[in-house]
């Protein structure tokens, strides 16, 4: 019985190691895939007035490019939300957290997305706020800093 104890405590160890490894491997692959996506096109706010459609094609082809496995995980709304986070587009960077917030489970990563939806509702509510100094890469990396 103890035995069985033991390599079930390693089994899972290990299962969370794989999990930690292989969603740090995604996220970074999401993260340049984002930014390939936000090369690939201008935001004319007089002529696009579909910024989400837009963003949600430029982003599918820069993740079946770079690696199609993040298809079928559930990144896209993340991936919506760096975009149009990088572009300034608040509101559908609000809505894309919001939707991926309502589906996240594990802990860290939910408090995470809560603290980005608190700031993103202020800078849609008050339009002054300045948000020169947002990167990407750090905001990439603060999610990967909340795995073992």
């Amino acid at each position: 019985m103890k035995n069985y104890i033991i390599m079930t405590l390693l089994m899972f160890l290990i299962s969370c190691t794989l999990f930690a490894s292989n969603f740090k491997a995604q996220i970074k692959d999401l993260l340049k895939a984002v930014k390939i996506a936000s090369f690939g096109f201008e935001i004319n706010e007089a002529l696009d007035s579909n910024f989400e459609t837009k963003a949600a094609l430029s982003l599918e082809l820069a993740i079946i490019a770079i690696n199609p496995q993040l298809m079928k995980e559930d990144y896209f709304n993340l991936g919506i939300y760096a975009l149009a986070r990088e572009k300034k587009q608040f509101e559908t960077a609000l809505k894309a957290l919001k939707t991926e917030e309502s589906k996240e489970t594990y802990r860290p990563l939910k408090n995470w997305l809560q603290n980005r939806t608190t700031k993103l509702a202020e800078l849609c509510a008050d339009k002054s706020q300045n948000d020169d100094d947002y990167d990407i890469t750090k905001d990439f990396d603060s999610i990967l800093k909340l795995l073992p």
